[in-house]
């Protein structure tokens, strides 16, 4: 039971060829609430702004779980302890790979579809591979009665 704010950014790959990953980051660190990973009590103000650039070829997520709902992002300091009295039951799933690409992309489709493939032919051969040992002739009893005595080992 807890709170959790989960944010996602999602840029194109032509971006790493036109700039570089720390201007990349700097962009996704002006996507983030402002102070919100900072646990100093003193407060930053920044005059910068997002690139127009970066807007044009990325996407964002921002989702809240827990505490009051109806709270606007940009006022988190109010959100967090909300948490303490409406918590909400926080889990994790484990997700296929494919979940990572933006919606509706091509990319997410392939890479959809080619996982499909994998796992279709993974539950095949394990199946076959069943299939094949279950028709294997048993091995044959073991035709001595008296328990196999351990020897001991002489060291000169």
């Amino acid at each position: 039971m807890g709170g959790l704010m989960w944010q996602q950014d999602w840029f194109e790959s032509c971006l790493l060829r036109v700039t570089n990953t720390s201007w990349i980051r700097e962009q996704v660190a002006l996507r983030t609430p402002q102070g919100l990973f900072n646990l100093s009590p003193y407060s930053e103000t920044t005059t910068k702004t997002i690139s127009e650039e970066y807007t044009k070829h990325s996407e964002y997520s921002l989702q809240v779980m827990g505490g009051s709902y109806s709270t606007n992002i940009s006022q988190w300091r109010e959100w967090m302890p909300t948490v303490k009295q409406k918590p909400h039951a926080i889990s994790y799933d484990l997700l296929p790979i494919y979940r990572l690409l933006p919606a509706n992309s091509d990319r997410r489709r392939s890479l959809e579809q080619a996982t499909l493939h994998f796992r279709t032919q993974a539950d095949l051969n394990e199946r076959t591979y069943i299939a094949k040992i279950a028709t294997m002739p048993k091995p044959p009893r073991p035709g001595c009665k008296k328990p196999i005595s351990k020897r001991s080992l002489k060291l000169f």
